[in-house]
């Protein structure tokens, strides 16, 4: 369902900034609310891949040198 003059943070970028900062106060902070949600939701996405990255060199360091040195 899309509520009418509801403007999400999608719509955001295809907007000149002088309509969004036309938009009401209570809008603006809700949006900045999500904002910040969903930039803590990509730090945790991007360490998890960091950490996956980070194990699976090991993994292969580790295999590697179990293969040269066998």
């Amino acid at each position: 369902m899309t509520i009418p003059n509801h403007i999400t943070l999608a719509d955001i970028p295809a907007m000149p900034v002088g309509e969004i900062a036309a938009l009401s106060a209570d809008q603006l902070a809700l949006l900045q609310e999500a904002a910040q949600q969903d930039l803590q939701r990509a730090k945790t996405v991007s360490d998890w891949l960091e950490g996956a990255i980070a194990f699976r060199n090991r993994t292969t360091r580790k295999i590697y040198w179990a293969i040269v040195a066998g």
